[in-house]
């Protein structure tokens, strides 16, 4: 049975169809391409670009005021609105195909990626009226950057003209950088999801383009169409919290390797801090896979702590970031509603990458016994180790959860216990007895 909003939005999509189809009254046509924007239900927007007839409408009406954009103001809104609807129906339902015309979309509907590439598909981008690459570099001239619907669009533009167009391919590797200012525009509780997940995959995506290295063209051509087809589902993905915190954790792992366009610091700080937010803003899930690769980014920081190639001003910049992940790792326990089970599931998806910087840094310390960092690094360590319950525990927990707790708390005393006697530090600012339970 359908519910009131489907029959709503099926009514709408009616309307909408109407006025796309038979106007030629300009005005209409924009605020029915504006309120086509405001249509979420899938199949109802994939039934609208399914239809040949709408499809091929939408697209012209956009192609045509593109081309007369810098005529007046009003030229430059049509241009946005059909532009921003064009891409939004497809993101929203479609997939490569219809970006093209109806007539070519039945023949590349057919084919897969591979054949794809075999058939040219990128030189047809680029010498047969650059179809698909215009659509994406044009959106750029029709785009709102304090409208968060638009920044969003204006976000995969900028990710697809790196993907399909070969003469953008060079600034694919920078395109997170479009996600991460545009961060900036918006206050911390209201980042939009969507954003902090292209920025995230954009990163990931940044380190694997740079070790694509001198392939072959077809090879490069497959690579740059899966990725292209990921990039589209990506946007109706992008909602999922689960999916947030993996894409963050994924790019958050890329902190410990060396590539030309690897983002700075206070990228991977921000990306955890903001996906924090959006998961709490959106209450009852749990943000544990967002600190997967936790233990990485902090083993990033440290070498660069330690690096004595590091100024004065950038060590004290990262030490305080440093710090900050620690802090954004134990905020999230003090959630009075967040129940035991839900933290060791944070703590769960941490220690991996946690155990293996706490190995690294037995290393470290071995090595610099005495280093001025050692006892900061000590006193971090310690803070982590208080949101764990050591006492208090409620006995009408399930065994296994208890267990749980107590093997990951043993385990990370236990590296505690071999870093204070490598640095001979026996004093414990607090005993496994005292330790705090927020």
């Amino acid at each position: 049975m359908r519910r009131a909003g489907e029959d709503s939005d099926a009514l709408k999509a009616v309307a909408i169809k109407r006025v796309i189809c038979t106007s030629e009254d300009s005005n209409a046509l924009v605020h029915a391409a504006v309120n086509l924007q405001a249509l979420k239900n899938r199949d109802g927007l994939r039934g609208l670009l399914q239809d040949d007839e709408f499809h091929d409408r939408l697209r012209d009406l956009f192609h045509a005021a593109h081309r007369r954009r810098n005529d007046s103001i009003i030229r430059s809104v049509e241009a946005k609105a059909f532009g921003n609807s064009f891409l939004y129906v497809v993101l929203s339902a479609g997939s490569i195909p219809d970006f093209f015309s109806s007539e070519e979309r039945v023949f590349l509907a057919a084919q897969t990626p591979d054949q794809m590439c075999s058939d040219n598909l990128y030189k047809r981008l680029n010498d047969d009226g650059k179809r698909l690459t215009d659509v994406v570099q044009s959106f750029q001239d029709c785009s709102c950057a304090k409208c968060c619907h638009c920044s969003e669009l204006e976000l995969w533009e900028q990710m697809i003209g790196g993907l399909v167009s070969t003469s953008l391919r060079g600034f694919l590797p920078t395109t997170y950088h479009f996600g991460f200012s545009g961060l900036s525009n918006f206050q911390a509780e209201q980042v939009p999801v969507k954003i902090l997940c292209l920025t995230a995959w954009g990163i990931t995506i940044s380190k694997e383009w740079a070790g694509l290295g001198e392939q072959e063209s077809e090879s490069l051509d497959k690579w740059y169409m899966e990725k292209l087809l990921s990039v589209i589902e990506l946007y109706r993905q992008a909602e999922d919290v689960d999916r947030m915190g993996q894409l963050i954790s994924d790019a958050v792992g890329t902190s410990d390797s060396d590539w030309q366009y690897r983002p700075a610091v206070d990228v991977y700080v921000t990306l955890l801090e903001r996906g924090c937010t959006a998961v709490s803003n959106r209450g009852g899930y749990n943000c544990g896979s967002i600190f997967g690769s936790l233990g990485i980014l902090l083993m990033s920081i440290e070498r660069m702590i330690r690096d004595p190639d590091t100024s004065s001003e950038d060590r004290r910049e990262l030490t305080e970031q440093r710090s900050q992940c620690f802090q954004i790792f134990e905020d999230e326990f003090i959630e009075l509603g967040m129940s035991l089970p839900r933290r060791l599931e944070i703590w769960k998806a941490a220690l991996p990458s946690l155990v293996e910087y706490m190995n690294w840094l037995q290393t470290v310390f071995e090595g610099e016994p005495v280093h001025t960092e050692n006892h900061s690094v000590l006193k971090l360590l310690q803070g982590m180790l208080n949101t764990l319950p050591n006492v208090g525990i409620p006995p009408w927990l399930p065994m296994e959860i208890r267990t749980e707790y107590f093997n990951i708390s043993s385990l990370i005393s236990r590296y505690l216990d071999a870093l204070e006697l490598v640095v001979g530090d026996d004093e414990r600012q607090q005993n496994d007895e005292e330790v705090r339970f927020y």
